[in-house]
């Protein structure tokens, strides 16, 4: 049973008894299904903050930047470590990740993190794409996994098109 809610009072013993556990929080090796979901969630929510970025909508372009496509990166990057170690515990909102990456991994998350303007984000959108590609090629070639570049690049082509264009005036 998922916690989310109380059972008050149970008088016919329908409900589990619930304890929160720490395994919700560990990462297995990525399915390749999980893997495509992934990414096809990154590049088509990456269109939506480049919209927001030329939009000037600064909350809405930093709510799917950082809400979705980051969280995405954030999985490949735990993905990448449950690859190399087995089933690790990477914490809530993955505050244990980086102890297993290295020191500049979360340096360049990190460097990610800065959504004071639109040129700010339109910086750390681009950023995110990159990284992200990278590191999703990465993991694709270790686990023997199909990794569609040609999309990825085309939006980031897109992206960079666009926020050039549009994002600046």
């Amino acid at each position: 049973m998922k916690a989310g809610y109380t059972v008050l009072e149970d008088k016919m013993g329908l409900f589990e008894t619930f304890s929160p556990s720490p395994e919700r929080f560990w990462i297995h090796t990525a399915s390749e299904t999980d893997f495509k979901n992934s990414c096809n969630e990154f590049w088509w929510v990456s269109a939506y903050v480049v919209k927001g970025i030329c939009r000037k909508q600064v909350i809405y372009a930093t709510d799917h930047l950082y809400g979705i496509c980051q969280q995405e990166l954030l999985k490949v990057l735990a993905w990448q470590v449950a690859s190399d170690k087995g089933t690790v515990d990477v914490g809530k909102n993955y505050k244990y990740l980086f102890n297993y990456l290295p020191t500049d991994k979360e340096k360049e998350f990190s460097d990610l993190l800065d959504f004071s303007s639109i040129d700010k984000i339109t910086q750390s959108l681009l950023a995110t794409m990159q990284l992200f590609h990278r590191e999703a090629q990465r993991l694709a070639q270790k686990l023997d996994f199909d990794y569609d570049k040609e999309v990825a690049e085309k939006m980031i082509e897109y992206a960079e098109e666009r926020v050039k264009k549009f994002g600046n005036n």
